[in-house]
């Protein structure tokens, strides 16, 4: 078949070159559609009337006998519905242009019923370009969410060529499915009580960013790692050198503080419930002197570190607080605490609480190239990072 040869079926209302439509595919995928074309007029003719059927054939959607029924029934002429049906694929991709497909698509985007192609189909990003984002991440969805998951998925206002967001992973949406899951649990169940904001389908990226990062800290502080054995000292008040050291353990707590000491300790309710770090009021005869943060050492597993400590406005502490707090830190022993970086995470993870945290996830959706079973330094490193690029993300709308 020529290049020059015009489609027999007019795409957008006029004849288009056949080599013009197949350039618009991604050029890994445009021998394999020129070949295609050659086959029958009919099959040239659906690489511009149905492009999403026309990938499947020449991607390796589907089996070889869907494959190979498609493609007969082209030939004979059924109409392009039977054609995506044998397929397995949802009719409302008929709408998706050329651009979209850059990847193979995973075989988790069939099935789809009418209410939900309405829907789907008015999530469309604007503009060819930013199809492939979106068809990326809608895939991956339906691989390890359910329909509201993907819908929310699918109108989400990152589909835009914006530096970084073209190319953000669809791994990501991993990360979200998740967090999706686990929040729609009974909230009685262990799992599901360690978040705080639940998922919902109104609920924008960079909330759910920045709520799965919190989530994550609880579960690896409260389930996972294997910290110090947590000794009454550090859950007790106590009395040094005439100064009394107060656990503040709520936010109720944390406020009160943060109020009364007129600075931001108030906001870190999230960071001592994740066990990041542990807040103490210092007081002399019932009047509040300092606050003081206590936070893991990077170096040494066990060893707490003096992170902040500021007396009213966050002013200097007087020498007498100083010395108490040296005193008493010394008499505290292992702290209950972890170095949150990629190392110490793995150091201290215990791989079979990890895993039977996530295994009814993995279970109903085998989603596992962020979330990995027995992960070492190198896979925390990569959730981490997932963790960041979601957050970008979500800040760049």
């Amino acid at each position: 078949m020529a290049a020059e040869q015009v489609l027999a079926k007019p795409v957008g209302g006029r004849g288009v070159p056949l080599e013009t439509e197949i350039k618009r595919y991604a050029k890994p995928y445009q021998r394999r559609l020129r070949k295609l074309a050659k086959t029958s007029s009919r099959l040239g003719d659906l690489i511009g009337t149905f492009p999403a059927a026309a990938f499947a054939l020449v991607s390796g959607y589907g089996s070889p006998a869907q494959r190979g029924e498609a493609v007969q029934m082209v030939k004979n002429g059924e109409s392009l519905k039977k054609v995506a049906q044998a397929l397995d694929l949802p009719f409302w991709m008929r709408r998706l242009p050329p651009e979209a497909f850059a990847e193979p698509l995973s075989g988790g985007i069939c099935g789809a019923e009418e209410g939900f192609a309405r829907k789907i189909v008015n999530a469309l990003p604007e503009g060819p370009a930013n199809y492939g984002q979106w068809l990326a991440w809608v895939d991956r969805a339906m691989t390890c969410g359910d329909e509201k998951f993907v819908l929310w998925i699918a109108g989400l206002p990152i589909y835009k060529r914006k530096p970084g967001v073209a190319s953000a992973d669809p791994a990501l949406v991993e990360l979200l499915a998740a967090f999706a899951w686990y929040s729609r649990q009974n909230s009685r169940q262990k799992r599901s009580a360690l978040i705080d904001a639940r998922w919902n389908p109104r609920m924008p990226l960079l909330s759910a960013s920045l709520e799965i990062g919190e989530w994550l800290l609880r579960v690896l502080s409260q389930r996972c790692l294997d910290l110090p054995r947590v000794t009454r000292k550090w859950t007790e008040g106590q009395k040094v050198k005439g100064m009394n050291f107060v656990p503040l353990t709520t936010a109720s707590a944390l406020e009160d503080e943060g109020r009364v000491m007129n600075h931001c300790v108030g906001s870190y309710a999230a960071k001592v419930a994740a066990g990041h770090c542990l807040i103490f009021s210092i007081r002399d005869r019932g009047q509040r002197v300092a606050t003081l943060e206590i936070v893991a050492s990077h170096a040494s597993m066990g060893e707490g570190l003096v992170n902040q400590l500021y007396g009213p406005s966050n002013s200097p502490v007087s020498p007498q607080v100083l010395s108490a707090v040296e005193e008493w830190l010394r008499r505290q022993g292992p702290v209950p605490l972890v170095a949150f970086n990629d190392r110490t995470i793995a150091r201290a993870l215990m791989s079979e609480r990890w895993d039977a945290f996530w295994q009814p996830f993995w279970d109903a959706h085998g989603a596992q190239s962020v979330i990995r079973p027995q992960p070492d330094s190198a896979a925390i490193y990569h959730l981490n990072r997932s963790l960041v690029l979601l957050e970008r993300l979500g800040r760049q709308n």
